[in-house]
Formats: C-alpha cells, sequence, structure tokens
C-alpha cells in the first residue's frame, strides 16, 4: 500500500540549503536527524509498501530473511515464522543489527501448548515469539513492525496457531492518535496498527538430495510435506483471514450490474499478493534432486491453478505468481564442492551464482501495486541458464 506523504511534512524536514552545518559535530548531529526523518517520517526512498503487512515463511535465513529486509525497509511491517526457536532469534538478531531503530516490545506470550505437550518447559525451548516495533507519537503516519513465530509449516494444526496468534496482534498493536470530539474537544482514540495480513511468501522449503533408488519413503515425505503440503496449508489459511474471500464452499455469484465483493478496493491500495517460490529445477531437472523437482513443479502448478480459481470473483484484488530462482547462496548450495560449482556455473549465461538480494528484489516488485497486472506467471530468475 503507497501512502503519499503531504509535502508539508517532508520540507519541514529538510535543510535548507543556506543553513547547512559545515563542522563535523554538525554534519553528525544533522546526519543523525537524516536517519531519523527517514524513519519516522517514512520518508524513504520507496515506502511504497507502507501500511502492509507480509507473512514470510522460512523467513529466518537466506531468500526469506532478504526479503523481509527489503519489504522492511519498503515500510511494510513483517511477520515472519521458521520451525524452531533458535532460528528465530538469529532472525532477530540479524534483523536488529539492519534496523537498529526498532526496540523491543512486551514478547507476545505464546499459546498454550497442545494435550500432547505435557512439559511445558520442554514446550517453551522450542517455541518463541518476540515482538519488535518502532516508536511511534500522534504526528507519525504508522508504526512499523517485525515479528517472529515458530510454525512447522508441514503441520495444519501448527499453521493455525500460527494464525490465532497472529490475530492476536491486531488487539495487542494499538497506536495513539488525537480526535476531536462533537463538543470540540480533544481525545485519544486508539486503533490497530494494522488489520491482517495483505502478501503472503512461501518461501520455506528443504532439499534432500539423493539418487532415487536409494531415497526413502521419509525422505520424499519431508520434501513433500515442506515444499508442497506446507505452501497449500499456508495458503488456504492465508485467504481466510483476508475480509473480502468468502470462506464457505457457495460460490455467490454477481451481475454486471451488482457491485463485487472488490469493486470497492480494486482502485485504491487495498490488495493481496500470493507469492510462492519455486526452483529452476522444477523445470529443468536435475539429477539427485527427483523429489525436489517433482515439489517445485507442484509450486509452479498450485500457483496458476490458484490464479484461475481466485480470478472467478469479478475484480479480485489477489494475485498469485511464483518465482523460480537458479542457484542462489543459500545453506541449500552451501554444500556443493568447487567441481559442482563450476558444473554448475558453466549453465548459466552470467557465470556467477545469485545472491538471495536478488530474488528479494523480484520479491518486492510482485509484493507491491505495481504488479497488479501479472498473475499466474512464474519469473524466472537464474541468470540465464
Amino acid at each position: 500500500m503507497q501512502r503519499q506523504l503531504p509535502q508539508k511534512s517532508l520540507k519541514s524536514h529538510s535543510i535548507p540549503h543556506k543553513t547547512r552545518p559545515t563542522s563535523r559535530n554538525s554534519r553528525s548531529k544533522r546526519s543523525k536527524q537524516i536517519n531519523t526523518r527517514r524513519f519516522h517520517a517514512g520518508a524513504n526512498l520507496n515506502t511504497d509498501l507502507l501500511g502492509k503487512t507480509a507473512i514470510i515463511t522460512g523467513g529466518s535465513r537466506g531468500i526469506g530473511l532478504s526479503a523481509a529486509k527489503l519489504l522492511l525497509s519498503r515500510g511494510a511491517n513483517v511477520v515472519y515464522c521458521s520451525r524452531t526457536k533458535e532460528s528465530i532469534i538469529n532472525a532477530e538478531e540479524n534483523l536488529l543489527k539492519t534496523f537498529p531503530q526498532f526496540s523491543t516490545v512486551t514478547p507476545i506470550i505464546s499459546i498454550s501448548p497442545s494435550p500432547t505437550q505435557i512439559d511445558d518447559l520442554e514446550y517453551n525451548k522450542f517455541h518463541h515469539t518476540s515482538l519488535f516495533s518502532t516508536p511511534h507519537s500522534t504526528t507519525l503516519i504508522s508504526s512499523q513492525f517485525f515479528h517472529g513465530i515458530t510454525c512447522d509449516v508441514a503441520s495444519d494444526n501448527s499453521i493455525q496457531q500460527f494464525f490465532s496468534q497472529l490475530k492476536n496482534l491486531k488487539s495487542q498493536l494499538q497506536i495513539t492518535k488525537p480526535r476531536t470530539t462533537e463538543g470540540g474537544e480533544l481525545s485519544q482514540q486508539s486503533q490497530p496498527i494494522f488489520n491482517g495480513a495483505d502478501i503472503l511468501i512461501n518461501c520455506a522449503g528443504i532439499c534432500q538430495n539423493q539418487l532415487l533408488l536409494r531415497t526413502t519413503e521419509p525422505m520424499i515425505t519431508n520434501v513433500l510435506d515442506v515444499n508442497v503440503t506446507g505452501t497449500i496449508l499456508m495458503t488456504k489459511h492465508f485467504l481466510k483471514q483476508l475480509p473480502v474471500f468468502p470462506t464457505t464452499t457457495t460460490t455467490t455469484t454477481t451481475t454486471a450490474t451488482e457491485p463485487s465483493l472488490y469493486e470497492s478496493s480494486i482502485n485504491n491500495s487495498n490488495y493481496y499478493r500470493v507469492i510462492n517460490l519455486s526452483s529452476v529445477v522444477g523445470k529443468q531437472g536435475n539429477p539427485g534432486q527427483a523429489v525436489y523437482a517433482t515439489s517445485k513443479a507442484a509450486v509452479d502448478g498450485f500457483t496458476r491453478s490458484m490464479s484461475k480459481e481466485m480470478s472467478q470473483y469479478r475484480g479480485s484484488p489477489i494475485t498469485f505468481n511464483s518465482i523460480s530462482p537458479g542457484f542462489i547462496e543459500t545453506d541449500m548450495t552451501s554444500d556443493m564442492t568447487p567441481e559442482q560449482l563450476g558444473k554448475i556455473l558453466d549453465r548459466v549465461g552470467l557465470k556467477r551464482i545469485g545472491q538471495p538480494e536478488e530474488i528479494a528484489n523480484v520479491i518486492g516488485f510482485l509484493s507491491s501495486k505495481g504488479s497488479s497486472y501479472i498473475n499466474g506467471q512464474t519469473i524466472c530468475a537464474d541468470g540465464g541458464m
């Protein structure tokens, strides 16, 4: 969502040329002022996602973490998930180094353990959630936050718990702004910082390389559960929490003269995005990755099917797209030998391995309003393989 700042607000922070400080101390002070302004007033080079809230699965490292950084830098709120408490904490530390303006807010208490988790201490050892938010005041347009929640995308129960915590955030994250009553008196009014997630980015994925004849059934199940089932289930629950989509099985038809559920939002900033991470291997195949390739081809097929399934709602403000990265420098590719890497680079037109930030840039575009007419597509970012 893009919100244009009043020109007066931006000008009030600018420093006239003739009064610019020249001393070292003054330059240091001015630098701090600019940093504060960029953050508080939203005067970044690009804040087109200001007010949007993105869910990123697998957001604790690799492409997911790079996407979290990019979206935060463009004004979005980020809720990311990972399977372990340790990975959530590591991501928090990484994000706080990149965005020191975020401060710790009272941690959101984890949901109660399920009946099978008798030992609370053992449960709390692996289930962790913390909240970090920017300072805000009545003069600010918005207050950003990022939030880490443990979640296993291969478990429908874990995903339901994830969205339950997300729903609780709305009542716990409030910003107070002044309002004038009918009698002319000033009062304080609280409103939520966000009303739910607008963007879903399915980055969680695993790869267990093995020749098919040596592949065990648990290996197959693990890869498909995370890469395919996890993507499908996260998308399902994401759609259910949207305020404009029907959750029943009955399809409501509209006539040409009736306003659809979406016509009130199609021409403004209320839009939604689902972005799935597939892989170039899903199209080209690769020895020792038959199961992984199958799972990623399934993600592309799911993406195209959902783009058509949701198009039955006239004027739908949601798009479904997938990104097919080539070989990117992540944990998945860290175990390659120099010989293996050399063979791969021979197939890449740019003759180098990709960086997570380069895939995050594609995610950033597909998350924006500028991608509104791209739907049901797989965007290849493979360096020219």
